[in-house]
């Protein structure tokens, strides 16, 4: 089928100057053709495109070969042969090849002395490539390959004229990105693919898993699973004295230690398979943890524990796939790692034996604020790194000395809890959480379970130690820091009760009436003397209730003067209720007063 093609050239001066041509075509050859007439448009004279188009003769019968025809009769502009030019290929324009089929036969691109010696290396290595084959197409001015990438070498390093004009007759794409683009074919890789997961050290285990078992060959009976640990890439910094790469690897090994202790031991225990309903469970090996691991330091790449799983069938064929732990700064065991870190730090600067920490963190109000656990995991990663534990601002002593010398029949519990603690803590640090929770059986929950029961319901004496038990629910905890509160507000509430309870006499039955007195007198006193007694008995009451008295005040921590008081005493069957009540209301006024603007 023969068509018409109709190429035109727009420019405000010139009306359009047409070819017509019959051959086979379609859409996609006008826009090819179109868009090597606009390039060359752009660049030059008008009327020397109206003479290419009228010159060039069309040998093909075919859109393809009538651009072939178009691109190789671009001399006159003095541009090489582009006959090869793929005009589907969006990263490589046709302008693209126009600028740097200029800047190689004007030598701009190989001024350079670096990039001149980087085409002369890809040169070399697409001459020493094995099994090097051309066609003679590409080089035809040349009498053999030879003598082609001869005249091509020549040119790159001494810029001779005589080789410029055969190369400028060669098939100038295939020099450009063939040859002096050359890379050497990469042999295939025996390197697993690696699929990197998030989560906790325990969740991606199975994620990991899961995965692992539905790749398995479902027709093949599974006889074990091993899971081996094979990588750490990480980010951890060594001291200035041991930069070694043993000294790198021990630090690495302790904090790989601390993030997976116990992993294998958890994993061995309950990962429990049975997918063929039978009596026994799946063979499950975990050695997360081995002195094969490999670790490799990284200032700029992702943190990662890689580790791979391989399923065993009946005939012991094998399914290996690696997976990785993400491990960036953020991520939530790394920041708890480096907050126990920091909790070891201070224990080891604190010289008392009991010690029942509440611990403060430099950006309190900004984690307070965080709207999401990724800028919660931001905030205390700048806590962590900017925390000083020997400074003995991240870590308080909520049981002190003076505490600890009130003889407080609750202090013993107390005593236990904070050696229990110490303990748990240090583990964690050397062995890992997991190890220090699941694995070694820590006290710290016996002990506090016994002090939590004999608060509650087993020892009356430490039932009314009010103020110690009350330190308990804040320990361990992080707290704001008083040193930097803006004002601090302390209390002191006094309950009194009657030492010895009211006892009133009820003296109705002796109470007698005068005869000489009129009825209405009579039963006047009589109601009087009954009223006594009830209001005797309301008052006796009252007072066995005692009252409560407290006292609050605001102190400028900067200047430790107090900036607000109050005092309030109350009585009777609420007398807590309103108590409270007076000292929030008090308050409140206060703080009001306080944020209105200053005239």
């Amino acid at each position: 089928m023969y068509f018409f093609i109709l190429v035109g050239l727009r420019t405000p001066i010139y009306s359009r100057k047409y070819c017509i041509c019959k051959f086979i075509y379609d859409n996609k050859n006008i826009e090819h053709v179109d868009s090597v007439l606009k390039e060359l448009c752009e660049r030059f004279d008008l009327l020397q495109i109206s003479n290419l188009l009228e010159e060039i003769p069309f040998k093909g019968q075919d859109g393809r070969s009538a651009e072939k025809d178009l691109l190789a009769a671009l001399d006159r502009f003095n541009l090489p042969d582009l006959q090869s030019f793929k005009f589907d290929n969006s990263k490589r324009t046709f302008r693209y090849y126009i600028d740097s089929a200029n800047s190689f036969f004007n030598y701009e691109a190989f001024m350079d002395p670096s990039k001149r010696k980087k085409a002369l290396d890809n040169l070399d290595e697409f001459i020493n490539q094995p099994n090097r084959s051309m066609d003679n197409e590409k080089f035809s001015p040349f009498d053999s390959e030879d003598s082609f990438l001869s005249a091509l070498q020549n040119f790159i390093v001494n810029n001779e004229v005589i080789y410029s004009e055969k190369l400028f007759k060669c098939d100038f794409i295939y020099i450009w990105d063939v040859i002096l683009k050359f890379r050497p074919p990469t042999e295939p890789s025996d390197k697993k693919p690696l699929k990197k997961l998030s989560g906790s050290p325990i969740e991606v285990i199975l994620h990991s898993l899961w995965l692992a078992l539905g790749k398995f060959n479902k027709e093949t009976s599974i006889k074990k699973i091993i899971l081996c640990g094979k990588l750490f890439k990480h980010d951890y910094l060594v001291a200035e004295n041991d930069i070694t790469v043993a000294g790198q690897n021990d630090v690495a090994r302790k904090a790989l230690q601390r993030l997976m202790g116990g992993i294998d031991e958890l994993c061995t225990k309950y990962i429990q398979l049975n997918p063929y309903n039978q009596d026994e469970y799946l063979d499950v090996i975990s050695n997360l943890l081995n002195d094969d691991i490999a670790y490799s330091p990284s200032k700029t790449a992702e943190p990662y524990f890689e580790f791979w799983i391989d399923i065993i069938g009946e005939k012991d064929e094998r399914e290996e796939t690696h997976y990785a732990w993400k491990l960036p700064e953020i991520q939530n065991y790394r920041l708890a790692d480096g907050l126990i870190a920091k909790a070891v730090e201070a224990f080891e600067h604190v010289n008392n034996t009991w010690v029942l920490p509440a611990f403060h963190l430099t950006y309190y109000q900004e984690l307070m604020a965080a709207k999401d656990e990724e800028e919660i995991c931001r905030v205390l990663a700048h806590c962590v790194n900017e925390c000083r534990p020997d400074s003995g601002q991240f870590m308080s002593n909520l049981f002190s000395p003076e505490w600890q010398a009130g003889n407080d029949p609750f202090g013993k519990y107390l005593e236990k809890i904070s050696i229990a603690y110490r303990t748990f803590i240090f583990d964690v640090n050397e062995n890992g959480l997991h190890a220090a929770l699941m694995v070694n059986n820590p006290e710290i929950f016996a002990v506090y379970k016994e002090a939590a029961e004999a608060f509650s319901k087993n020892d009356e004496r430490v039932a009314k130690s009010y103020k110690l038990a009350s330190m308990l629910m804040r320990a361990f905890l992080v707290v704001a820091d008083k040193s930097k509160a803006d004002y601090i507000i302390t209390s002191n509430v006094s309950h009194q009760t009657p030492s010895t309870p009211a006892v009133v006499i009820n003296n109705s039955a002796t109470a007698t009436v005068n005869k000489g007195e009129s009825p209405n007198q009579q039963a006047w006193n009589q109601g009087w003397e009954l009223g006594s007694q009830r209001a005797a008995e309301r008052r006796a009451a009252h007072a066995a209730l005692g009252s409560t008295s407290v006292s609050i005040s605001i102190v400028d921590p900067r200047s430790s003067q107090i900036v607000f008081a109050y005092s309030a005493g109350k009585a009777g069957t609420n007398q807590f209720q309103k108590t409270a009540e007076a000292c929030a209301k008090s308050l409140k006024e206060f703080i009001e007063e306080s944020e209105k603007p200053k005239k």
